[in-house]
């Protein structure tokens, strides 16, 4: 059995290129689907996510695995170890061991 695909409508076309304008006019600094609804939010809106990974000491790589895997977003690593920086950085999380390796530091959410 084989499948076709139809192109879409006229309607749906115009539809999203609206909406694509409208985010293009907020620029900003990262858009997530919410509820099933394209929109742009702050660049802070994983952090929670992040957080909660590092309510006991792990290394940063296995965090970073974990949400990846459990919430199965299209998610980058390299976003990922951003906002990790930016909680060490606003002494969110703690650093237990440094590493020169990108993504082997030892961290515990700062209490």
């Amino acid at each position: 059995m084989t499948s076709i695909s139809m192109p879409p409508s006229y309607f749906d076309v115009n539809f999203y290129a609206t909406v694509w304008e409208a985010l293009r006019i907020e620029n900003s600094p990262l858009r997530a689907v919410v509820n099933g609804q394209l929109m742009s939010v702050s660049d802070d809106i994983y952090d929670v996510l992040i957080l909660n990974r590092f309510e006991v000491s792990k290394l940063e790589s296995r965090a970073i695995g974990e949400i990846i895997g459990i919430y199965q977003q299209k998610l980058s690593d390299y976003l990922l170890a951003d906002r990790i920086q930016k909680l060490i950085e606003k002494d969110a999380l703690t650093v237990l061991e440094d590493n020169e390796l990108p993504y082997n530091r030892l961290l515990i959410k700062t209490n």
